[in-house]
């Protein structure tokens, strides 16, 4: 048999184990960004007696004692906004922690830098569930294979209340509770991001934005 030969009936062969190969890479960069998203269930009603009008800015207080929590949710709220064309202003930029404002004081600043709703938020349950995880992942003639025994991993899960008030009559217009799941490959980070995105669409979603 020539060189020749022996090189022509190799080729599907080849062709076979790099499309096996390419296959399982794609399938695998898939399940990891899968992997590092996480999910939001939310609940919501509007207030009936609420008319409906346009919300062009709303503010973000974070009710929480630590203060990296309510700069980094405060923040992602803000960067957010953009996306949806709505100002979100975050309570840390106009309200010092280490000042007592009376009620009046935050509406009449609010009213002042025309922000016509508040976006209340108030972070309930926190929590870290154990689970098993595969290991010793093997690529075996251009297969992937799972063999051996088991690893331990974690979960992060995490529950909130939101809500939104009027600041001309103080009014609630809307409240809502949810419930974040992340998988073994999201942080708090994720968990966050989907919090917020979920809680624009369902503002979206109910008539109030």
């Amino acid at each position: 048999m020539t060189n020749a030969l022996r090189k022509a009936q190799s080729y599907p062969k080849r062709i076979w184990h790099s499309g096996n190969k390419i296959w399982c890479f794609l399938a695998c960069a898939l399940l990891l960004t899968q992997g590092c998203l996480a999910s939001t269930n939310m609940a919501s009603v509007t207030n009936p007696a609420w008319a409906p009008r346009s919300i062009s800015s709303m503010l973000i207080w974070v009710e929480s004692e630590d203060l990296n929590v309510r700069r980094e949710m405060e923040d992602a709220f803000e960067a957010k906004g953009w996306e949806y064309d709505i100002e979100i202003v975050p309570a840390l930029d106009l309200f010092f922690p280490g000042n007592s404002y009376s009620e009046d004081e935050v509406y009449e600043t609010l009213r002042r830098r025309e922000i016509t709703v508040i976006l209340k938020m108030v972070p309930g349950f926190s929590e870290t569930l154990s689970v098993n995880l595969p290991i010793n992942i093997q690529d075996i003639g251009g297969t992937t294979i799972i063999t051996g025994g088991r690893d331990s991993g974690r979960r992060l899960r995490a529950g909130y209340s939101l809500s939104v008030i009027d600041v001309v009559d103080q009014s609630t217009i809307w409240t809502a509770s949810a419930d974040t799941d992340g998988n073994v490959y999201a942080g708090q980070g994720t968990l966050r991001n989907s919090l917020v995105g979920k809680t624009l669409e369902q503002l979206i979603r109910d008539g109030v934005l």
